[in-house]
């Protein structure tokens, strides 16, 4: 099993990719607890740096019933 934080990482790499092709301004992410109080605590100024270089609000929801390492990103195509 990976740690919180390579979850992370894991998922700010495929963040990165979708944030590329995305058309829409927002870009819901579900993950596991631990994985997005990791996000939007101490990964924070990632999670900034990438809403301000893609020009893209990330709106980050905790699914309870997620494997530590499954998420899903939803970019709003319109």
């Amino acid at each position: 099993m990976k740690s919180i934080l390579s979850a992370c990482y894991e998922l700010v790499r495929e963040l990165t990719k979708v944030l590329g092709n995305a058309k829409g301004t927002k870009v819901f992410i579900y993950a596991h607890p631990e994985v997005t109080a990791q996000l939007c605590g101490e990964d924070l100024g990632m999670i900034e740096t990438l809403e301000e270089r893609f020009g893209k609000s990330l709106l980050i929801r905790s699914e309870n019933n997620y494997h530590i390492e499954q998420y899903e990103i939803f970019p709003q195509d319109y």
